[in-house]
């Protein structure tokens, strides 16, 4: 990359098209943008700091929202981005001096659609077909990346919008490669429960890219175990220089940690380890199945090099520590005579002792680490994506020469969060992310966690 240290950017095209059709420049009326992404959102959005003295166009039009923005920008690498949005609200207006100035706040049309679209007729299939057939109610051409899934569903949706329903698919959804044992072993904390494993869970995210609906394994894989795409880049922090810290990769400009460690809130939540109890009002047959971290930890697609829980979080995946009810139906798809066991000779059968307790683990478990770094302006991050984040070590200087940085906290973390803030009266352009991870370690090393 050129200009890796540098914050200037410049607006190409910036305009607002009215609900009549009519189209306005405002570059003079932009004096901030910030633009926002989470993968933990199905839309992107955005705020507009609008200094409107000039052509009083809040008035003069006037401003009701639904008007389109688009904003095309060139970042310090050179890169061009186009943002495209809708107009939902104005807040935070003031005037002093004769100069009035709000907050215009932006978002993606798609979102604006999802409010009055319902979903209502039954949908069958694999997962796949399922979340093509509901974007498609919302009219978007925007690319969609969508991973199929391990099981066929079958569901009557019951008039609601896509995006709840299509964030309701996503947590009941389960990679095809997602690998599960459940051959009749009993679990040693709960006498007469079968021990099972696995992983379930996806993303369903917007980014400037399209829409995503993807395992969470995917998404944190750099490798082949579930097809995930590879690491973005480096990203060093070093505010004095430290040694091998030039020319590696682009400079972090700060860095925080929120969350490391919340035990407690983990144990309630079952992210170690819990205890389903289904009930097949159809045949009347009840089963427990217990499901620990521990089994599953080593086949997880994991963003640190960590190989194995710690020894605190390992006795706490012996004992489950949430127990959970559901209530199992492989008839409603069903027309055969006699009633059918566990699934058989259906099509759609109920999956929920696949997802149920291995969704709430996995997911549990994704943010063990969480932290937010401050870099130069670059248009082209997205979440979803993972880079690799360098911090550097606090043991004395002279030891750092061997040691430069921190290989614990340093490593692989997913952008789960991105604010891109643009300050248009110094032409300066910031990216903030918020990053997420699973366990500990630095690439190309090893964690020291027993």
């Amino acid at each position: 990359m050129s200009n890796v240290l540098s914050r200037k950017f410049e607006w190409v095209d910036t305009t607002l098209t009215t609900v009549t059709g009519q189209t306005i420049s405002i570059r003079e009326n932009i004096l901030e943008f910030l633009y926002n992404e989470s993968i933990f959102s199905p839309f992107i959005c955005g705020n507009i700091v609008f200094q409107d003295s000039n052509k009083n166009l809040i008035a003069s039009l006037p401003i009701q929202g639904g008007e389109k923005i688009k904003l095309k920008v060139r970042d310090p690498n050179e890169e061009e981005v186009e943002y495209n949005f809708v107009v939902w609200a104005i807040t935070d207006r003031t005037t002093k001096d004769r100069v009035q100035v709000y907050n215009m706040k932006v978002i993606s049309e798609e979102a604006i659609k999802n409010e009055s679209v319902k979903i209502g007729n039954p949908l069958k299939g694999n997962v796949e077909t399922i979340v093509n057939s509901i974007l498609q109610e919302l009219d978007s051409e925007k690319p969609r990346t969508i991973e199929r899934s391990k099981f066929n569903i079958s569901l009557i949706p019951g008039r609601v919008s896509p995006f709840s329903l299509l964030s309701r698919i996503a947590g009941k959804s389960v990679s095809e490669k997602a690998n599960f044992s459940s051959s009749g072993s009993r679990a040693e904390s709960t006498p007469g429960a079968i021990q099972v494993k696995g992983t379930a869970g996806y993303f369903f995210y917007e980014n400037r890219n399209g829409y995503f609906f993807e395992s969470i394994d995917k998404t944190c894989d750099s490798g082949s175990s579930y097809g995930g795409r590879p690491n973005r880049g480096d990203y060093y922090y070093s505010p004095n220089n430290e040694p091998n810290a030039d020319n590696q990769g682009i400079k972090i400009l700060s860095f925080s940690f929120d969350n490391e460690i919340n035990i407690m809130k983990k144990l309630r939540l079952g992210g170690y380890s819990s205890t389903t109890c289904y009930y097949d009002f159809c045949t009347g047959e009840y089963k427990e199945q217990t499901w620990s971290l521990t089994d599953t930890f080593k086949n997880m697609a994991k963003l640190g090099t960590q190989e194995k829980l710690g020894k605190y979080q390992e006795e706490a995946s012996k004992s489950p520590t949430r127990i959970m009810s559901m209530i199992l139906d492989h008839e409603t798809w069903y027309n055969g005579e006699e009633p059918t066991t566990d699934g058989d000779n259906t099509e759609y059968p109920d999956y929920a002792a696949y997802f149920s307790a291995q969704a709430i683990g996995r997911q549990s478990i994704l943010s063990a680490q969480k932290m937010y770094i401050s870099v130069p302006g670059d248009c082209l991050l997205t979440v979803g994506e993972k880079i690799n984040v360098y911090l550097p070590n606090t043991i004395p200087s002279e030891d750092r020469k061997n040691q430069p940085w921190d290989e614990e906290n340093s490593g692989t973390y997913l952008i789960s969060k991105v604010e891109h803030l643009y300050t248009c009266s110094n032409a300066q352009f910031v990216s903030k992310l918020e990053l997420i991870r699973d366990s500990l370690g630095i690439p190309k090393g090893s964690s020291n966690v027993k």
